[in-house]
């Protein structure tokens, strides 16, 4: 599980590292049933992306936002455990001594009876083809530092000194429709701002610098298979529109790491 290049890490800002094969059947596995359940669509892994597709797409739009909100899509149970025993040996990849997953925060952890304090905040993404589901270019860092003391801040189980995300593809991924960075933005003085968006502050970046860095944004991945990706929190990145005829799913969490 090293990560090849480590330096091209710290320089571009991400790197592609190998993805364990059974734990990505599970947590896909884990995401069919509960689109099984949400769609009433009978569902399992010799299901194909149309059939997975089609389930989501006849929902309505109000019916996605509610059966698809971001606490609904959280891995729980044994494929967030193996996601976190990964997540523990990566150290050994580029020389921190401990790693782990944050939990929820507690507005997420009200929000579901199911939840709790070391509730593991795994989220997994859908994005329906040709619909916007899909934020504006951020780096995660504008989110925890906005965040920052409120109850929207997740709690930790680790004092730490890096944060670093893991992206994962599932399905449906493409080179066109997948996860695009700007390639050592993190080591730049971007001008991050703060907009109101619905009377709650959410991250921006100065649209004039977006528009001059349009040109580098970049799909990290020659090769879907049995890869993610790794990257910092300070790098720009964002999910393009999904303009395939079916649906995209991946999953994401952060990486808390001590030096």
């Amino acid at each position: 599980m090293m990560i090849k290049n480590s330096s091209e890490m710290l320089d571009n800002g991400f790197a592609i590292l190998p993805f364990p094969n059974d734990l990505k059947i599970a947590v896909k596995d884990y995401i069919l049933k509960k689109i099984s359940h949400s769609t009433s669509v009978s569902l399992n892994e010799s299901s194909s992306l149309d059939e997975i597709t089609n389930a989501i797409k006849n929902l309505s739009d109000d019916d996605f936002i509610k059966k698809f909100s971001k606490p609904k899509r959280n891995l729980n149970g044994e494929p967030g455990n193996s996601l976190r025993e990964f997540v523990s040996m990566l150290p050994l990849s580029f020389g921190g001594t401990k790693a782990d997953i944050n939990f929820l925060s507690p507005a997420e952890i009200k929000s579901d009876a199911s939840f709790c304090n070391q509730t593991l905040d795994l989220p997994w993404r859908c994005v329906r083809p040709l619909k916007g589901d899909v934020g504006a270019a951020h780096a995660d860092i504008q989110f925890w530092n906005i965040n920052a003391n409120t109850d929207l801040d997740p709690l930790c189980p680790m004092d730490y000194d890096e944060r670093w995300k893991v992206w994962v593809p599932l399905f449906g991924c493409n080179k066109s429709n997948s996860i695009q960075f700007i390639k050592g933005s993190h080591l730049e003085e971007v001008p991050f701002i703060e907009i109101v968006n619905n009377d709650s502050i959410k991250p921006d970046i100065d649209k004039n610098w977006l528009i001059e860095n349009e040109g580098r944004f970049e799909c990290p991945f020659d090769s879907f298979n049995d890869n993610c990706v790794i990257f910092s929190d300070k790098l720009i990145h964002r999910g393009p529109k999904n303009n395939s005829d079916q649906i995209r799913i991946s999953n994401e969490f952060t990486i808390l790491l001590k030096s």
